[in-house]
């Protein structure tokens, strides 16, 4: 339902209801004035189409309205604590300040390239001069566009103002952020590792060798290590949180984390011989051994490991084995996938064993560290054309 009228100044203002809003149950009524009276029937039309299609224009909602809205909604929910943290990082440092006064329904292509322009030019928020970088800008843009069509589910707005936008580009053979372990450094970290810290050991021995993820590693139970099959089952993680020090979570990071791998006799030997370990201070603590969470990678005592704690630990290792600092414990994960890829490896099973989302991820991740690969295969197709 709409009215038009003229006002004093000669304009047409147009008023159009557009039914209540889900949350309040108030009447939305939006108003817009225009010099020209078609242009006002126009808009009118317009509006009520979208109101019969159910989309609610919430005249009141700003993109902050809308961000914290999602982040609540969507990313408290659907994702792990780690991640969503992260988000709140962006939304709160980032995104809110320079597009949160904007009220939802007003905002459009042209507010983002503008926030992307001034963000590529002076984004830094660490009291450092500068831009921020294109991977960087690429997770904005991303979580803005999903709040966006979050925003389009719930038909507050009719389109995502995203869309339109060039999304930020990453040149990965130029931008490449990753690296990874040689043989020898291998060696020679297990070994200032045998020495100083034998739980660290084969806690690198086995991040290495099965390319599982920190948190997977320290949410480790006995339960789901398969001597006699030789598989290790991952299906929860320990991360840690503010103000809950260390949580066992059944989830982990996507939806193929939960996965079944493969175990070498070595891997089996290590993980035995730890477990013996774990059975001598069991017996020498008794009842004050916390026997509730039977984890592979814990404390003397059995209590779970604050995750960060094993960070600060290999760091101290790293050094006394005189590697680089860019070599942090994920790069262990990084080295069991570049070596399978090295060895030729199909990706898929990289993919599986890594518990990717798909294995576009893993070839974006790490295709780049095999230069080779394009050469081997042009080699290979041409020994089968011309033979």
């Amino acid at each position: 339902m709409s009215s038009i009228k003229k006002l004093k100044s000669g304009n047409w203002q147009s008023q159009v209801y557009l039914g209540k809003d889900p949350e309040t149950g108030k009447a939305i009524r939006e108003y817009k004035t225009f010099t020209r009276k078609r242009d006002a029937k126009k808009w009118a039309r317009k509006m009520e189409l979208q109101a019969d299609q159910g989309i609610v224009v919430q005249t009141n909602m700003t993109v902050k309205d809308l961000l914290l809205k999602w982040f609540e909604e969507y990313a408290v929910v659907q994702t792990e604590k780690t991640t969503h943290d992260r988000y709140e990082i962006i939304l709160k440092t980032h995104l809110i300040p320079a597009l949160g006064h904007i009220n939802l329904k007003e905002l459009s292509p042209a507010h983002i390239r503008v926030y992307l322009q001034k963000k590529r030019k002076d984004g830094r928020k660490d009291g450092k001069e500068g831009g921020l970088s294109e991977a960087t800008l690429l997770k904005h843009y991303k979580k803005l566009k999903q709040a966006l069509s979050f925003a389009v589910r719930n038909r507050y707005i009719a389109a995502n103002p995203a869309d339109p936008v060039e999304s930020p580009k990453i040149d990965r053979r130029r931008n490449n952020t990753i690296v990874t372990l040689t043989k020898e450094e291998i060696s020679k970290l297990l070994d200032v590792a045998k020495e100083d810290d034998p739980l660290l050991h084969d806690f690198i021995y086995l991040a290495v060798h099965t390319g599982m993820r920190k948190s997977e590693l320290l949410g480790l139970e006995w339960d789901n290590v398969d001597f006699e099959n030789k598989k290790i089952r991952v299906r929860q993680a320990l991360v840690g949180e503010k103000g809950n020090g260390s949580v066992l979570r059944e989830s982990t990071k996507t939806a193929n984390s939960n996965r079944n791998i493969d175990i070498t006799d070595e891997i089996v030997e290590v993980l035995k011989k730890r477990k013996e370990k774990q059975k001598e201070f069991k017996e020498f603590l008794g009842d004050n051994y916390h026997d509730e969470y039977n984890l592979v990678f814990c404390k003397e005592d059995g209590e779970k490991y604050y995750p960060d704690r094993y960070n600060v630990r290999y760091a101290e290792l790293r050094d006394k084995a005189g590697l680089d600092k860019e070599k942090t414990l994920h790069t262990l994960r990084h080295t069991h996938a570049s070596i399978l890829l090295q060895l030729n490896e199909h990706p898929k099973i990289v993919q599986e064993r890594l518990g990717h989302a798909s294995i576009t991820q893993t070839m974006d991740t790490y295709s780049h560290l095999i230069p080779t690969l394009q050469a081997e295969a042009a080699e290979k197709a041409s020994k089968f054309l011309d033979a």
